[in-house]
C-alpha cells in the first residue's frame, strides 16, 4: 500500500533524527547535541553552496545525494566519534564491520529504493570526486562547527594536535579544495595558545559516548 511506503521512509528518517552526535547545536539552552539528520542537511547545504559559489564543476545532484545518505547506516550502528579513536586500527576495523552489517540491513529493508543504496555504496567506496568531496567536507564541517560556530577549542574537546593532524592528513586530503579551506583554519587554530590538548582525553560531555549505546547493528 502507498501509505506503508511513506511510513517506511519516514520511520527511517525519524530513526536518523534520534542518532545524536558529539557536537552541540550552538546557542541552545539547555545545551543539546545535534542529530544525524541536522548534520546531513547542513553538509548538503554547505556542499551545494561551495560548489555553486566557487564554480567547482561538481555534480550537485550527486553531492546532495551523498551528503544526505553518508551517515544513514548509523540508524543501525549509532554514531562513532572518530576523534576519540584516531589512529586506533582495531576501532577502525570494528567500525567498518558494524557499518557493513548495518548497510546489509538497510539493503534488506529498502529493496524498493535502489538509488539510495547505490548512493551509499558510491560514497563509501569514494568512486568519484563528488564522493571524495563529501567525505572530506564531512570531516571539516564537524571541526568548524565546534570551533567556529560553537566557539570551543580542540582542547575543550580533548583533542591533541597530533590527533587532529591525523584526521586532516588521512581524510581531509581526499579533496584539494576542502583541504585548501582547512589550511586557512589550521593557520588560525595553531596561532592560538593552548588551543589543542597536550594529550588526548575524554571530556565530561563525551563520557560514556566512546562506543554508542546502540553500537551493534539492530537485527
Amino acid at each position: 500500500m502507498l501509505k506503508n511506503s511513506l511510513l517506511k521512509i519516514m520511520n527511517l528518517i525519524n530513526d536518523f533524527k534520534r542518532i545524536e552526535r558529539t557536537v552541540y547545536v550552538a546557542n541552545t539552552e539547555p545545551k543539546r547535541f545535534e542529530n544525524d539528520a541536522e548534520h546531513s542537511y547542513e553538509l548538503a547545504m554547505v556542499a551545494w553552496y561551495l560548489n555553486n559559489c566557487f564554480e567547482l564543476g561538481l555534480d550537485t545532484n550527486l553531492l546532495l545525494k551523498y551528503a544526505l545518505v553518508h551517515d544513514l547506516v548509523e540508524t543501525k550502528t549509532g554514531d562513532f566519534d572518530g576523534f576519540m579513536h584516531s589512529g586506533d586500527k582495531d576501532f577502525e576495523n570494528k567500525k567498518l564491520e558494524y557499518e557493513y552489517r548495518g548497510f546489509e540491513l538497510l539493503k534488506s529493508e529498502f529493496t524498493d529504493f535502489p538509488e539510495m543504496l547505490q548512493s551509499i555504496e558510491e560514497y563509501e567506496e569514494k568512486l568519484n570526486q563528488e564522493a571524495k568531496f563529501i567525505y572530506a567536507l564531512d570531516k571539516l564541517v564537524g571541526q568548524v562547527g565546534v570551533t567556529g560556530i560553537n566557539k570551543r577549542s580542540f582542547a575543550d574537546c580533548g583533542i591533541s594536535y597530533n590527533s587532529a593532524k591525523d584526521i586532516w592528513d588521512r581524510k581531509i586530503t581526499k579533496d584539494s579544495f576542502v583541504y585548501k579551506i582547512l589550511q586557512e583554519f589550521i593557520f588560525e587554530w595553531t596561532s592560538k595558545a593552548n588551543y589543542f590538548a597536550k594529550e588526548d582525553f575524554v571530556p565530561a560531555y563525551k563520557k560514556n559516548r566512546s562506543i554508542p549505546k546502540n553500537s551493534k547493528p539492530n537485527s
